[in-house]
């Protein structure tokens, strides 16, 4: 008798009833016994396909028509994470609960299509053991919130899963304060206030997230300019309410005002001093940074604030900004 697993290929058609919802909201609907987060794990690990196509997407949205073909193996094996000694990350504090790390610019908080190693978890995987929540996927140990990969700065992490719940209720109910620090080209008028819309996935570029009238989920920052470099540049800082995916770039852009270094969403180009056009045209990523993270602790419910300075990248750029402006005055 053999003893090679038993697989089963299966092919589910798009009718009118489903068209528009996600992909892993669709699988989960249609495959017994399946949990979201197992779906996007199958989806993330290339064993979905819509049209013969592999999709790593697991917001992709149902077409009426669309054939998903996805590989379901009876005897799965476990998906694990592989503990990496070599990423980098800074411990602000930690104790039996929780860990408060700064994240450099460049790593990816957690595997996904296309970055399945030296992400943060990955690092603290190595640092804690089995010592981390287990509420998300394997994949993704301790991970309660997440920052995009070209972002740098502060993100709490759950070494238990009573503190994983208590800390994602917090941020349900929008009780934690998060706070960033950025550079934008233009200046902001007003110069402080308040942005408060809806925001879904972008119908014409699926890598970026829009403002949208009648879709999407409610967002809203507030930002308030810290220093502005004549008209072609500015420092601001934004406080999330809310946490959605691109939110500060999405947000910023809808009002024609794209972070320095963030190709996604340029919005238009802007006239600089020749002298320094190259190093701010250039500069290698969004210039973003998340300096502030108040939150309860889980246990105690004591209020702890966290605060990390722009990493020295953003420091060169701004000392680049001020030097323009100290010298025309």
């Amino acid at each position: 008798q053999s003893s090679e697993k038993r697989r089963a290929v299966t092919e589910l058609k798009v009718s009118d009833t489903d068209v528009k919802i996600r992909l892993d909201k669709f699988l989960t609907k249609y495959v017994k016994d399946s949990s979201r987060s197992k779906i996007q794990n199958w989806i993330e690990g290339g064993r979905v396909s819509v049209n013969s196509v592999f999709v790593l997407d697991s917001s992709y949205r149902m077409k009426l028509g669309d054939v998903v073909t996805f590989d379901d193996e009876y005897s799965e094996p476990e998906l694990t994470i592989n503990p990496e000694a070599d990423v980098p990350f800074e411990i602000m504090f930690e104790d039996s609960d929780i860990l408060v790390v700064n994240k450099p610019a460049g790593v990816v908080v957690h595997p996904g299509a296309g970055n399945f190693q030296h992400t943060l978890a990955n690092g603290l995987a190595y640092h804690c053991g089995e010592n981390l929540s287990q509420v998300n996927t394997a994949l993704r140990p301790g991970i309660v919130h997440r920052i995009d990969k070209d972002t740098s700065g502060i993100l709490v992490v759950a070494k238990n899963d009573y503190a994983h719940a208590k800390l994602a209720k917090q941020f349900e109910e929008h009780s934690i304060t998060r706070k960033y620090v950025c550079f934008i080209f233009g200046n902001l008028r007003p110069a402080n206030g308040v942005i408060k819309t809806l925001l879904a996935r972008d119908s014409r570029n699926r890598l970026k997230i829009s403002v949208s009238e009648g879709r999407g989920k409610t967002a809203i920052t507030i930002y308030k300019t810290l220093r502005t470099f004549s008209t072609f540049a500015a420092k601001v800082e934004c406080e999330l309410k809310t946490g959605r995916t691109h939110q500060i770039r999405a947000h910023l852009s809808s009002l024609g005002h794209s972070l320095i270094g963030d190709s996604l969403y340029k919005v238009k180009n802007y006239s600089l001093p020749k002298d320094i056009a190259d190093e701010i045209n250039y500069f290698p990523r969004q210039a973003l940074h998340a300096c502030v993270l108040e939150f309860g602790h889980p246990r105690t419910d004591q209020i702890l604030k966290f605060y990390k300075d722009m990493p020295d990248d953003m420091q060169h750029l701004e000392s680049i900004l001020e030097s323009e402006i100290t010298k025309n005055e």
